[in-house]
């Protein structure tokens, strides 16, 4: 390895560090707050989904209508004018973000006041029927609570996109711990309360609706201002500016319109899996399936470490890929995404064999107890079907950066169409000809999975004739290598999870635990026998950055956003 690429190598991963330190605590928190979720209110009842539709639709429609552009075009776009223009970019960055404010306020005005109408689109067939009125009528209650979130959502990630454009990568990763603790404390609340209730087939009660409705918006709100402290450790003020024209956004918004285009396909086949999945709890009250919760937290759990590591790297790498794209050296992007590809397999292979293995003690550990106790098994079975495609989807995110960075957003659309059609076409196929509720949520996961299969392989080639210095042979045969080094251990930890299944909770804890601790460390001592250099890499910066910034932080001495801004 050359002194440049070790080089290049330890700053994405140090950055990665400080990403990866705060998504940890924060996910753990998240675990805590979807426990909440499972005890309170179940892994398959009518109220688990509404509460679950509530607050999925506002995200997803910050997604369609900011989410593409602000995660996909701002960074690229603020690092060619922190570059070029004189004042290092204030101005167009104040510009950009009024225009998008403006923008997001405006959809979210509209949004608010149709909110039985937007909540419909996701809302599958079943809820239209007179026996769900008072669930369906509960459920946009809700939603006019939780539908403003999505002026506060766009907000959050442009906020955090001006901060990763200058290489402050810490504040968007830690901001989301305050909101985690904001719900844990109303679910909290909710499950003291209301812990007596034992049919959770019943609507909410007004009372129920303003503690869920109000307590989650009121985290998304204060997760968006605890950014604001690390926008002035970095010297920036933000002041509205409306001289728009002539300004330089053309560029912007032209490529934005491809990045909306691309999230519009990802959220179009995102209904159809919504209303599909949905349906099955709410379908027939005698024989609910693992609907829409059931599969959300499956889902949530899968992505856990995804979220922790490899969008960390590509939230590293995209800065320094613009600039290379932006000075014409296509190697240097492609050495980027190269590395990023080999530094994201190291942990997302062992992690997609982990997730499948432990699937079911986890989830009897996380989501059996209270109202889930009986159904924790629907969601361990859909994390398995999800588990079989986190390698793809990591190997297609990665590539996709690459694109983002030489500004080809339109291609990132055009390549978006297959896997969006694949994963609607496959869900609605899959459900329809075998519309027994009790596998709905693992086929549709299933289906993503699928689909994102299909999105890996046309992705990379794509991007190999846009880089051809890209050695995606070698990234391959590295996940190959890694994946082998991962078996050794797979087999301990079934073996040891299998032993202590069906003798209670304690037993299934320990050998959760045990299975575990077996997995990580015979992974790391193959893969150290195989030549994975990545390993000792990936666990001496993690452990060294995450033991600094916790030490820190326990000592009262974390230095907060700004510290990280004068870094």
């Amino acid at each position: 390895m050359t002194t440049d690429a070790s080089g290049a190598r330890r700053r994405l991963l140090g950055a990665t560090a400080v990403m990866a330190s705060g998504t940890a605590i924060s996910r753990v928190l998240g675990f805590v707050r979807t426990m909440l979720v499972a005890f309170a209110l179940g892994n398959v009842t009518t109220q688990g989904d509404t509460f679950t539709l509530a607050t999925v639709v506002p995200n997803n429609l910050y997604m369609i209508f900011a989410g593409g552009a602000l995660n996909q075009v701002l960074v690229p776009q603020v690092v060619r004018h922190i570059h070029a223009d004189a004042d290092d970019g204030e101005a167009y960055v104040n510009r950009i973000m009024t225009a998008f404010l403006l923008a997001l306020g405006v959809v979210t005005v509209v949004a608010v006041a149709f909110t039985p109408q937007v909540m419909s689109l996701w809302m599958g067939s079943s809820w239209f029927s007179g026996r769900l009125a008072a669930h369906r009528g509960a459920l946009f209650f809700l939603a006019y609570l939780t539908m403003p979130q999505l002026f506060f959502y766009g907000a959050f990630f442009l906020i955090g996109q001006v901060l990763n454009a200058r290489e402050r990568f810490g504040p968007l990763m830690w901001a989301p711990i305050v909101n985690n603790l904001v719900q844990i404390v109303v679910l909290g609340s909710y499950a003291v309360i209301w812990a007596r209730q034992a049919d959770h087939s019943v609507p909410f009660t007004g009372d129920q609706v303003l503690l869920l409705g109000i307590g989650s918006t009121v985290g998304i709100v204060a997760q968006t201002a605890a950014l604001l402290p690390a926008m002035r450790a970095i010297g920036f003020r933000y002041r509205p500016r409306l001289d728009l024209r002539g300004a330089g956004l053309g560029q912007t918004f032209h490529l934005a319109k491809w990045a909306i285009g691309y999230v519009l396909l990802t959220q179009a086949a995102a209904v159809v899996v919504t209303r599909l999945a949905s349906d099955a709890t709410v379908v027939d009250p005698t024989r609910a399936g693992p609907g829409l919760l059931a599969y959300n937290e499956a889902y949530l759990t899968w992505i856990l470490p995804h979220s922790l590591l490899t969008v960390s790297l590509a939230t590293a790498m995209l800065p320094a890929a613009s600039r290379a794209a932006a000075s014409g050296d296509l190697a240097g992007v492609a050495d980027e995404t190269t590395r990023t590809l080999r530094l994201a397999n190291t942990f997302i292979v062992p992690a997609a064999v982990g997730l499948a293995v432990l699937a079911a003690p986890f989830a009897n550990l996380v989501f059996g107890n209270g109202a889930g106790a009986s159904d924790w098994r629907a969601v361990g079975l859909t994390l398995v079907c999800f588990a079989v495609g986190l390698v793809p989807y990591t190997i297609q995110y990665v590539c996709l950066r690459g694109f983002y960075a030489l500004e080809k957003m339109r291609t990132a659309f055009w390549l978006q169409v297959p896997i969006s059609g694949a994963n609607a076409a496959l869900a609605w196929a899959w459900v329809t000809l075998d519309p027994d509720p009790m596998t709905v949520a693992p086929r549709l996961a299933l289906s993503y999975s699928a689909s994102y299969l299909l999105g890996a392989v046309i992705t990379q080639l794509a991007l190999v004739r846009s880089l051809p210095t890209l050695d995606a042979a070698g990234s391959l045969a590295h996940a190959a290598r890694v994946l082998g080094a991962a078996a050794p251990g797979a087999a301990v930890a079934w073996g040891l999870t299998w032993l202590a299944s069906g003798h209670g909770k304690v037993a299934v804890a320990a050998g959760f635990v045990a299975a575990l601790a077996a997995f990580g460390l015979l992974f790391v001592l193959v893969a150290r026998r195989v030549g994975v250099a990545e390993v000792d890499e990936i666990v001496g910066t993690l452990t060294r950055r995450l033991g600094g910034r916790l030490g820190r932080l326990l000592g009262g001495r974390a230095g907060g956003a700004g510290g990280r801004g004068r870094r």
